[in-house]
């Protein structure tokens, strides 16, 4: 009986994860409020951007169709201001992964967002040039 009864909950635990999972990911708008927070709360922030913050958005080919959705909800802390820095929120649509530094000079880059459904070679390609360029990457 006790087997049975430990089996079950156990059951239960993991059929309750696997409908959690399967929930849609907390709203940009929500994320963006709270990168706000934490833009805010960091004092690197503002000494690494020079005035203007660039907070890029990198989508994928693949994820080009969430790009409305997306900036949509970034809209709210395009233009606010930390420490007299301005924030500039761009989505930047990458073909391929070589791409990624041109794209971040062209949109003055400094703070990186990777959405939910990036690719693994975009994201290893993020990471790398983040590492290398000193660039913090917010992820949800």
């Amino acid at each position: 009986m006790n087997r049975l009864l430990c089996t079950t909950l156990c059951l239960l635990i993991l059929l309750g994860a696997s409908i959690g999972a399967a929930q849609p990911g907390v709203p940009s708008n929500v994320q963006a409020a709270i990168f706000l927070k934490v833009l805010k709360y960091d004092k690197n922030t503002v000494s690494r951007s020079k005035g203007n913050i660039g907070f890029v958005i990198i989508l994928d080919g693949k994820a080009t169709n969430r790009k409305n959705e997306i900036s949509s909800g970034f809209v709210v802390i395009n233009g606010q201001a930390i420490e007299g820095a301005t924030i500039k929120v761009s989505a930047v649509t990458l073909l391929s992964a070589d791409r990624l530094p041109a794209a971040m000079q062209a949109t003055a880059g400094n703070i990186i967002y990777l959405p939910q459904g990036t690719t693994p070679e975009t994201s290893a390609a993020v990471v790398a040039y983040a590492k290398a360029n000193r660039v913090p990457v917010f992820t949800d």
